[in-house]
């Protein structure tokens, strides 16, 4: 089996909770050795998702700052609705 980095990229979230079949997983681990490019992407990848989480566990649920507009504050509430 071999992955294009294309499709390396689709598989990323997955290959990093590690919910992949151990044969996708090592072909992932070869590739990412071999491949500058896709090492760099999971790297952008990766503080991405930490980025993400640390705004999410900035502010306390209750607590949005004034800047926020109430607009914004109910599409996500509503989206949350919807889930």
């Amino acid at each position: 089996m071999k992955l294009t980095c294309k499709e390396l990229y689709e598989f990323m979230g997955d290959y990093l909770e590690g919910n992949l079949p151990d044969d996708v997983m090592c072909v992932m681990k070869t590739h990412l050795s071999r491949c500058p490019c896709c090492e760099h992407y999971l790297e952008n990848y990766r503080t991405a998702l930490r980025l993400g989480v640390s705004c999410c566990n900035e502010y306390a649920e209750d607590e949005v700052p004034a800047s926020v507009p109430e607009p914004l504050i109910q599409a996500i509430l509503e989206a949350r609705k919807k889930k």
